[in-house]
């Protein structure tokens, strides 16, 4: 399994013009699967997200 771990301080705002905070650019083959898993270790508050948006990227 690929595991990548991204933390996103949700205090500040996103680095986006369209407020979504990129992850990075993971490559997928047809068929397989993947998962975001958000935790609050380290949070004082409640952890929520509104939606998690994935796309397809063009290969450069």
């Amino acid at each position: 399994d690929r595991v990548s771990t991204h933390e996103v301080n949700m205090r500040k705002p996103a680095r986006s013009e369209n407020d979504f905070e990129s992850l990075g650019r993971f490559k997928m083959e047809q068929g397989e699967h993947g998962s975001v898993v958000l935790k609050a270790a380290g949070a004082d508050g409640h952890l929520h997200a509104d939606a998690v948006q994935i796309v397809p990227a063009v290969e450069d």
